[in-house]
């Protein structure tokens, strides 16, 4: 793949003092000639076919030095999920709203620490969190409207088989295939049942709070403190609290971990 005559490279949502490192790089890149069907052909997996000549794109690199996450298969598992996300919007009956995510045209897993890439079209627009507050009641009430809609998508989109009964994150095969993956934001998975994310998840922060001298004297062992307790929890009434609570174990669905950036 390659583009031609960019007319500018700019970051977006970049601050260049920010104390992390973020985890991805994102660049507007418009385009003195257009790219056509001919430079992306939607053979790839998960990537769309122009319809029409593009002349503005994103390019997004996944920063393989961000802090506390997986990076064997994050670009795969954000193209999986938007591939899916566009297909739950068309199966609920919103595709005016599939115009709100972004087409991808190509993309690149990360391979021996390096950067993933997926190359996406512009999409105008500002934060709406930044604007949310000052518009009038009617506008909100719209633009709620469309969010509830998106997020319905993501909600209702369909699985497919090759994933049913995992849990975790999304990977792409070499048939191209959609199959289960790392989770991006917990070491660990896929796993073969809800109970065992979260034991995952309580696991994972057992050993972070170890770390700490802080709260070194909540481990004693044989008094039962706190931290025997929690093991205690986690291995014999965690699955049972799940179900006793009302939570569905067998449901499966895709979510999304942070709304807030509409």
């Amino acid at each position: 793949m390659t583009v031609k005559q960019p007319i500018d490279i700019a970051p977006i949502d970049y601050d260049a003092h920010c104390p992390f490192p973020y985890n991805n790089f994102i660049f507007r890149v418009p385009l003195a000639v257009p790219v056509t069907s001919a430079t992306f052909s939607g053979s790839q997996p998960c990537t769309v076919q122009l319809s029409e000549d593009v002349s503005d794109l994103v390019i997004r690199l996944s920063n393989h030095k961000a802090d506390g996450l997986v990076h064997e298969n994050r670009t795969e598992n954000e193209v999986a999920s938007i591939e899916l996300t566009r297909r739950g919007l068309l199966a609920s009956r919103q595709p005016e709203v599939i115009s709100a995510l972004p087409a991808i045209f190509a993309w690149k897993p990360a391979v021996d620490g390096g950067y993933g890439w997926i190359v996406m079209d512009f999409k105008p627009g500002v934060q709406l969190s930044e604007v949310l507050a000052d518009l009038p009641e009617e506008k909100k009430t719209a633009v709620i409207g469309q969010i509830a809609d998106i997020f319905a998508g993501v909600q209702q989109a369909p699985l497919p088989e090759s994933i049913r009964g995992h849990y975790g994150g999304l990977a792409i095969n070499e048939k191209g295939e959609i199959v289960p993956g790392k989770m991006t934001t917990l070491q660990g998975g896929p796993w073969t049942s809800y109970a065992e994310v979260w034991k995952t998840k309580f696991g994972n922060t057992l050993v972070d709070a170890d770390k700490s001298h802080v709260i070194a004297g909540w481990k004693k062992e044989g008094d039962g403190g706190l931290r025997e307790q929690i093991v205690r929890f986690v291995d014999q009434d965690l699955e049972k609290y799940l179900e006793k609570n009302g939570i569905l174990m067998s449901a499966q669905g895709l979510v999304h971990g942070d709304f807030s950036k509409f």
